[in-house]
C-alpha cells in the first residue's frame, strides 16, 4: 500500500511496512523456502545451462547463449541470475544464526537489478532495502496503473522497502561505498564487510536522514548492531558474483567444443559495470587461452569508465593499450594480483555516445529489426543499444569495412544479458517522448 508524495527533490513512496520483517514466517518455514530456492540455483548449476539458439543478422550466423531463458525465480534471469548465484548460498549460511537478516542495495528506478534482488529477497523471505534517486512524476504516477508494467511496481509489490534519496543523497552514499571497499579491499573477501558497524553505520545516516525529511519510514527499518547485513552494489557488481560468471564460462567454452577449429572465436557481452565480462574472460582464459576472445560493448559510460569498473573490483587490474585516438575497439589487459596472470579483452565502442537508457529511434529501429527480421527479442536499454554498435563498428557486419577475401570473419557468440521484463516500462518511454 502506498500513496505519493511530493517533495522538492521530487517524488516519494509512504508505504506500510511489517514492523519486524522477522515475524514473516517461523524460522521452520523460512527453513524450507530457503531449502527450495537453494534447490532451484543447484539445479541450475548441474544442468548444461542455458540453450543456445542460431540467428541469422545481416547474412552473419550468430550463436545465442540464451540466459534470458534462465530463470531459476520468477522474474529473476539473465545475468542477475548468473550473478545472484553465490548470494543464495551466502545469505543461507548467514541466515543460520536465527538473527535477522537484510539484504541492502542501490541504483536505478527501473533497474533490473532491483527486481532481482527483490525477487531473490521475497523468495528466500529475507527483507529488501534499497536506496534509489529521487521519483519522477511520471513513474510515481504510473505506479498506480492496472496492470503494471514496470519494475519498480513490481519490486514493491515483492516487499522492497524503497528510500529515495536527494542526488546529493544518494551520489554520496555510491561514494562511501566505494571509498569503504577500498579501504577493505581484499582477494579472499567475497564482499565488503557488510557486518562491519561501519557499513551499518552509513546506511542507518542515510536512512535517518530520509526519516526526518519525509517521516515516512519507520524505526524498525534502522539496521541493529546485532542484524546481519549483505550489501550488494549497483548491478550486482561484487565478488559475489564471480561463481556464476564462471559457470557462465565453462558452458561457453563447452560449446565452443562443437565449432569449427582454427577459427576466433569472439564472445560479445554488452556491458553495465562489466563484472560479467570480467569474469568470464578471466576463467575462458583459464580453459582455453586466447581460443575464445571476449569483446566487451560499453552501454554505461565508454572503455576508460569500464576499465575503472575493472579497477575497483578486488584482486584485479586493468589497464588500456591500442587505443588510437577515437579507434573503436582497444585492447584492454588484465591482470591478477594473486596469481598474477594475465589476459585480454577487447572494447568495441561507438563515437555516437549514447545516454544511458534515453529512447533513442536509431536503437529502438535496431531492436525492431533483430525482433522481427531475425526473430530475437532482446531488451532495449543493454541488448539494443549493444547491436546498433555492433553493425554500425563490427567488421562482421560493417557496411563500411572493405572485403578482403584472404580475411576469415570471427565465429560470433552473443550473451543474452536478458532483461526483457523491462521492455514494457521503455517502450511506455519511447511512446512518452512521442518517438512511437
Amino acid at each position: 500500500m502506498f500513496t505519493v508524495n511530493r517533495g522538492e527533490e521530487g517524488f516519494a513512496l509512504d508505504f506500510v511496512l511489517p514492523h519486524d520483517a522477522s515475524n514473516f514466517c517461523t524460522q521452520g518455514e523460512k527453513y524450507n523456502l530457503q531449502k527450495c530456492a537453494r534447490k532451484s540455483f543447484v539445479c541450475c548449476s548441474k544442468s548444461s545451462g542455458s540453450s543456445w539458439t542460431k540467428h541469422e543478422i545481416r547474412g552473419k550466423i550468430v550463436h545465442v547463449k540464451r540466459d534470458d531463458l534462465l530463470s531459476p525465480f520468477p522474474r529473476v534471469s539473465g545475468n542477475k541470475a548468473r550473478k545472484l548465484h553465490s548470494l543464495l548460498e551466502h545469505a543461507s549460511q548467514l541466515a543460520c544464526n536465527h538473527r535477522t537478516l537484510n539484504i541492502v542495495s542501490w541504483g536505478g528506478l527501473q533497474s533490473n537489478a532491483m527486481l532481482a534482488l527483490s525477487a531473490f529477497a521475497h523468495s528466500v523471505n529475507i527483507p529488501f532495502i534499497y536506496f534509489t534517486k529521487p521519483i519522477p512524476k511520471w513513474i510515481a504516477q504510473s505506479l498506480s496503473s492496472s496492470p503494471s508494467t514496470n519494475n519498480l511496481d513490481h519490486a514493491l509489490s515483492l516487499g522492497m522497502k524503497l528510500i529515495p534519496l536527494t542526488m546529493p543523497q544518494y551520489d554520496a552514499l555510491s561514494l562511501e561505498f566505494k571509498q569503504l571497499n577500498k579501504r577493505t579491499k581484499s582477494h579472499e573477501n567475497t564482499t565488503v564487510d557488510s557486518n562491519s558497524m561501519a557499513s551499518k553505520s552509513i546506511l542507518n545516516s542515510f536512512i535517518y536522514s530520509y526519516q526526518f525529511v519525509e517521516s515516512i519510514l519507520p524505526e524498525s527499518v534502522l539496521l541493529r548492531d546485532e542484524d546481519d547485513v549483505i550489501i550488494v552494489p549497483q548491478g550486482i557488481s561484487n565478488e559475489l558474483a564471480r561463481e556464476g560468471c564462471y559457470k557462465l564460462a565453462e558452458e561457453v567454452y563447452e560449446y565452443s567444443l562443437g565449432l569449427e577449429l582454427g577459427v576466433e572465436i569472439q564472445f560479445l557481452v554488452a556491458c553495465g559495470t562489466g563484472v560479467l565480462a570480467l569474469y568470464v574472460s578471466q576463467r575462458l582464459n583459464e580453459l582455453c587461452g586466447n581460443r575464445i576472445q571476449v569483446v566487451a560493448v560499453p552501454v554505461v559510460g565508454d572503455s576508460e569508465m569500464l576499465r575503472d569498473e575493472w579497477n575497483e573490483m578486488n584482486g584485479t587490474h586493468a589497464r588500456i593499450e591500442g587505443k588510437d585516438g577515437d579507434a573503436d575497439e582497444v585492447c584492454v589487459i588484465l591482470s591478477d594480483a594473486v596469481s598474477g596472470k594475465q589476459w585480454t579483452v577487447k572494447m568495441l565502442e561507438s563515437p555516437n555516445k549514447f545516454r544511458f537508457a534515453q529512447p533513442c529511434e536509431s536503437v529502438y529501429t535496431i531492436w525492431n529489426e533483430l525482433k522481427t527480421v531475425s526473430n530475437l527479442e532482446l531488451d532495449l536499454i543493454y541488448g539494443a543499444t549493444t547491436w546498433t554498435i555492433l553493425l554500425q563498428k563490427h567488421q562482421a557486419f560493417s557496411n563500411n569495412s572493405v572485403p578482403d577475401h584472404h580475411r576469415q570473419d570471427p565465429i560470433i557468440l552473443y550473451y543474452h544479458c536478458g532483461g526483457l521484463e523491462g521492455n514494457a516500462s521503455q517502450i511506455s518511454r519511447y511512446k512518452r517522448l512521442n518517438l512511437l
